[in-house]
């Protein structure tokens, strides 16, 4: 049996240009505070992890349906022995598991194209989630976000009808690792 407790207390903060920089939009900033502890009846201590999370995001203008964003994400850790943050982690191996490792990373980082009849290109690092997130999702809850490098297409023609395609190269996942992935990703549904 495992027992998890856990919370959070996130702030964002966005400023916007307002015509003060023809390049920069908006930058935004947002930081959380995590705490999670974890218990199985497995032997293994207790796991406490206090984490917090910083993101800087830089967005651009839009010029001829054109933009671009940037976003860093870092992870830090109150007190990285008290729990074990999962594969190629901290070595704290007689832990349980929270699966929030420390780091810091390039969470996106894309060019996209606005067209007619709703049509989103995006190229680039970017964070894609469908339906529940079940299988294609960023796995938000976790500090460090779960990105993919990909070329996405999203046309949205009439009210509630999507028609979504991707090509995946590289998934980074939430433990800062990369994995290579090759594949295509074709969905219709709601928006």
């Amino acid at each position: 049996m495992m027992r998890i407790l856990s919370g959070s207390v996130a702030l964002t903060l966005w400023v916007t240009a307002a015509g003060a920089n023809p390049v920069l939009d908006t930058a935004s900033l947002d930081l959380r505070l995590r705490d999670e502890s974890a218990r199985q009846d497995n032997g293994l201590a207790t796991g406490h992890a206090t984490t917090l999370r910083s993101r800087l995001g830089i967005a651009s203008v839009t010029w001829r349906g054109l933009s671009g964003f940037v976003e860093y994400e870092g992870v830090a850790a109150l007190d990285r022995h008290s729990y074990n943050s999962g594969p190629g982690g901290n070595g704290q191996a007689g832990r349980s598991v929270v699966a929030d490792p420390t780091g810091s990373e390039l969470n996106q980082a894309y060019l996209q194209f606005a067209g007619p009849a709703g049509l989103r290109a995006r190229a680039g690092r970017q964070r894609l989630v469908q339906d529940n997130a079940r299988f294609i999702g960023n796995v938000g809850w976790r500090q460090n976000e779960q990105t993919y490098d990909a070329v996405a297409l999203q046309l949205t023609p009439a009210d509630g009808v999507s028609l979504d395609y991707g090509y995946l190269d590289n998934v980074n996942t939430i433990f800062f690792g990369n994995r290579r992935l090759a594949g295509h990703l074709a969905r219709l549904g709601a928006p």
